[in-house]
């Protein structure tokens, strides 16, 4: 331990920020413990930052009968731990508008008066490696494109910024002018106050035991002090979100538990005042600091970051911090010190250690839930809970009040988990991970290369492309080839990954054989992991054609595209639909979609039944033979002409002694070939024949980064890449996929309307010029479009395109007209490009 920092000196001390006030409405006191009302339209569970802001947000939209149930003090957890740091760039663009909606709150709320301890000092984010200042320079991109204030700045430009910094081993830095800090306790007061004032309650010392339901809907509360009759039920719980969620007759997916996240406050150490000190994210030393009262605060998540209660997370944990652990904490002093050479003569004022709640995938939940109508979720903060909160809640209220946000919000959605997500064990192992993953660079393919918890859903066929080097990815939890290692390459440390880049990858020359064999010969591709599901009765074509644009009443054998649209015309689901007899369709959906899919076909069902609804996504193995050469393959195990095996038709086949293999003429990258579903048991076999056969046509073994390719070169988008909840058929070049004479369908009007006015914006294919492959990043989706110097859209999907020679970027433009600062709008017919 280096001198200034005994522990055995360490004393208890007053909070962080000593002139905070824990000044609630007045109305508070005489809340707590005295009994709840028989009723309210929104219960919210949690009296913490998100659950506050998610009462304020909702009685600012009018809605004014809501209930905060908080188990112990409101604003008691890890609200009060928090370093009160703000921010408004993030990795992702959702997370920008979030940290930007709470930007936009802190100012609503200064307007009507109160203090919030509201400083903005700037912050600068450090580069110590190449990777880091590429990943800089992106988010300056993205802070250019959002109008946001940003700079890239030189070591001696940050050293003028912050005298104090060791800069000597620094690229650079990202400059954020508008970046500080707030008093989180204040802040989140001020909210509650509000909230009050609007009409809230709430009720301190009321423990949630269950949710009930009525025909699938949240019907009431149950509580330690009596029951709630509610129509809303919204589960900010934190650290306890999960806990919630599994009480109660229906269990709730929330997969969130805490890790342990601990910081440091000095004695003064600067000599001036040091409110204009920026704030530092020395990422790369995964570490943050801020100067505070003239001694510096500086925080981080050890290696590896710990998990905070393994056992049960204690009910009355309010008003506390978990054991300082100095042990842990040293290499994160050791760093600072060598940042902030100064440090060295501090005397320690604090060292506070507390839980910080995570999710597996490292990003927030929020929507309603995929088991309840109208049980909503807003939890697992990670780390972001004082900067993130008030945003989060208006995204809540937005999907509470009105239905639908103002940008898409599936990467926070509850309905992209499953079972096992929600699995403690599954919880406690991943967040290990992602907690890392606040001060990881933001390389490409993260979350679905992690380290963490893998090899849980496989295909039968997992050790067979394993033994002939398949590097895997998961997907929904789902192992799926990558790409296959081949001769050429060398060998890779450990198959299950690759080095991250942001350049030319490791597996660029082994997609590009796979993508070759697929475009000029044959391929064989898995794709087990698709959500599959089973739709049957004697009103499954009546269901069907409500809920899709396209006409599925085709013939029994007939195999159909189409959209799933909300009353919007976005696109809820993007599908194929094959009739397998008269009143039984299989639904083939991206993988993302097992759970969203599932809970939309369940909203829909008639009133007076009929539909019957199986999820047979587990219950067979996918392989789909592509190229030119797969109807020659194939035509070893029957006749797949043309004439008797057309394109969007499907049949059940023999391979070798397998029967009852349903095989599609089609593929989902516009080349040849055939989507093979094999009962689980015939899968090894099956794939031994094919392999066996496949010989005399050199059968290639491919993974998803060549279907990418193949699909980005082809234009082809995909849902949850590509193509979202707020994209229409007609912004996306698939309107001749929607057929309105058919009748009606969900989205129908808006689409009709949207055929009169004209699109405000288009799905376009760009190729990258002047780009070196070889020496220069790769784009890899997200990057901002400009035209003329004017930001114009961002993109979605990239990738090389081999048979092109360039990079391929798919996204979507807008025109902005300049004289009149509006959207010029396309007609359909200018938009409708793409053909099956």
């Amino acid at each position: 331990m280096h001198r200034g920092f005994p522990v055995t000196k360490l004393r208890l001390l007053q909070p962080i920020l000593q002139d905070s006030v824990f000044c609630h409405h007045a109305a508070l006191s005489t809340l707590s413990s005295s009994g709840v009302p028989s009723q309210a339209r929104v219960v919210v569970c949690g009296g913490g930052a998100v659950g506050v802001s998610v009462a304020y947000q909702l009685t600012e939209a009018g809605w004014n009968d809501v209930v905060i149930l908080e188990q112990n003090i409101a604003l008691g957890g890890s609200t009060v731990l928090s370093a009160g740091l703000m921010r408004r760039l993030a990795p992702s663009f959702l997370a920008t508008q979030v940290l930007e909606y709470t930007n936009q709150g802190f100012d609503a709320i200064i307007k009507k008066g109160y203090d919030i301890g509201l400083h903005r000092s700037g912050s600068l984010s450090l580069a110590r490696v190449s990777d880091r200042f590429i990943d800089l320079q992106r988010q300056h991109s993205a802070a250019k494109a959002a109008g946001f204030e940003s700079e890239m700045m030189t070591p001696e430009e940050v050293g003028k910024k912050f005298p104090y910094l060791h800069t000597a081993d620094l690229y650079g830095a990202l400059w954020c002018a508008k970046d500080g800090f707030i008093n989180p306790e204040l802040t989140y007061a001020a909210v509650l106050d509000l909230a009050m004032l609007n009409g809230a309650k709430l009720i301190q010392g009321c423990l949630v035991t269950g949710v009930n339901v009525e025909k699938g809907a949240v019907k009431s509360v149950d509580t330690n002090l009596g029951s709630i009759a509610c129509e809303y039920f919204v589960n900010c719980a934190g650290l306890w979100s999960r806990d919630v969620a599994k009480s109660g007759f229906r269990k709730i997916r929330v997969p969130v538990h805490p890790c342990e996240h601990q910081y440091l406050v000095t004695y003064p150490v600067f000599p001036n005042e040091d409110k204009d000190y920026p704030i530092i994210f020395d990422m790369d030393e995964r570490m943050y600091m801020r100067a505070h009262n003239r001694g510096i605060l500086c925080g981080g998540f050890a290696v590896p970051p710990k998990v905070a209660f393994p056992g049960r997370i204690p009910p009355d944990f309010s008003k506390k911090m978990l054991p300082e652990d100095w042990d842990s904490f040293q290499p994160i002093l050791e760093r600072l010190i060598q940042r902030v050479p100064s440090v060295h003569l501090a005397e320690p004022l604090k060292l506070v250690n507390g839980p910080e709640a995570f999710t597996p995938d490292g990003r927030s939940v929020m929507g309603e839930s995929a088991e309840v109508k109208n049980y909503y979720i807003a939890a697992g903060m990670n780390a972001k809970g004082t900067a993130a909160a008030l945003g989060l809640g208006r995204l809540l209220a937005d999907k509470v009040t009105k239905g639908s946000t103002e940008f898409e919000t599936w990467e926070l959605d509850p309905r992209r988990f499953l079972d096992m997500h929600n699995n403690r064990d599954f919880v406690k192992a991943r967040i290990k991970e992602t907690s890392s993953w606040v001060f990881a660079i933001n390389y490409p393919y993260r979350e679905d290369t992690a380290r963490t918890a893998r090899k849980v859903r496989t295909s039968p066929l997992y050790s067979s492309f394993k033994a002939q080097g398949a590097v895997f990815g998961q997907f929904m939890g789902y192992e799926r080839p990558l790409f296959f290692v081949t001769d050429q390459m060398n060998a890779l440390p450990d198959l299950d990954f690759f080095p991250a880049t942001f350049g030319k990858p490791a597996w660029h020359s082994a997609v590009e054989a796979e993508y070759h064999a697929c475009r000029h010969g044959t391929g064989l591709i898995d794709l087990s992991s698709f959500s599959k599901f089973e739709i049957k009765g004697k009103k499954a074509v009546e269901y069907l054609q409500y809920l899709c644009s396209n006409d599925v009443n085709v013939p029994v054998g007939g195999v159909v595209h189409t959209g799933m649209h909300n009353e919007r015309g976005g696109y809820e689901n993007d599908c194929t639909v094959a009739r397998l007899q008269e009143n039984l369709f299989l639904v083939v959906a991206p993988t993302t979609q097992q759970t969203r899919c599932r809970k939309w076909l369940n909203r829909h069902l008639p009133k007076e039944g009929g539909i019957g609804i199986a999820d047979v996504t587990s219950s067979y193995t996918v392989i789909n033979i592509i190229g030119p050469l797969a109807r020659d393959l194939m035509n070893n195990f029957g006749d797949m002409s043309q004439a008797a095996f057309p394109f969007f038709t499907c049949q059940t086949i023999n391979i070798g002694y397998a029967s009852n293999i349903l095989a599609m003429n089609i593929t989902h990258t516009g080349e040849t070939g055939w989507a093979l579903y094999i009962p689980n048991e015939y899968a090894l076999y099956v794939y031994e024949c094919l392999t066996k056969a496949g010989k005399d046509y050199s059968l290639t073994l491919a993974g998803h980064f060549a279907m990418r390719t193949l699909r980005i070169e082809r234009f082809y988008a995909f849902w949850g890449q590509d193509i979202d909840s707020t994209t229409t058929p007609f912004e996306c070049g698939r309107a001749f996929r929607v057929k309105f004479e058919k009748g009606n369908f969900i989205g129908r009007d808006a689409l009709l309307k949207q055929q009169t006015a004209g699109v405000t914006r288009s799905y376009v294919q760009l190729l990258l010029e002047d780009h070196d492959m070889d020496t220069d990043p790769w784009p890899w989706g997200g990057e901002p479009i400009f035209c003329n110097g004017n930001f114009a859209g961002r993109t979605t999907t990239t990738g090389y395109g081999y048979t092109l020679g360039q990079q391929v970027c798919l996204g979507f433009v807008k025109n902005i007209d300049p004289v009149r600062g509006a959207d010029n709008r396309r007609t359909d017919k200018q938009t409708d490009r793409q053909t099956d």
